[in-house]
């Protein structure tokens, strides 16, 4: 499968690697570039992860990477994962992805 990251996923990504790099400029580099593995790695384990039950009907599914949830959908019909956010944990993300409900 091919891995896309949706606008909002890109700035996500490098908005964590800016807060990172603000304290630990090396560490930012070594956890954006894990953190950008395992979005990657969903090309070859996509249905890995089971659906959040509350975006069911749009099949959001979670990948968690250390402090970080990777929220993508499996479009398997057209071989693609759509990395939709990439967020903190501890970040209420309900407001963020209303319109996946």
């Amino acid at each position: 499968m091919q891995v896309r990251l949706l606008t909002e996923a890109s700035a996500d990504l490098d908005g964590i690697a800016e807060y990172i790099g603000r304290h630990d400029p090396r560490n930012a580099r070594s956890f954006t570039h894990e953190l950008v593995q395992k979005v990657f790695g969903l090309a070859s384990m996509a249905e890995s992860y089971r659906v959040i039950p509350r975006y069911a009907s749009s099949g959001l599914r979670r990948r968690i990477h250390r402090s970080c949830q990777i929220l993508y959908i499996a479009d398997v019909a057209h071989n693609v994962v759509h990395v939709a956010r990439i967020l903190h944990t501890a970040r209420d993300s309900i407001p963020l992805l209303a319109h996946y409900e």
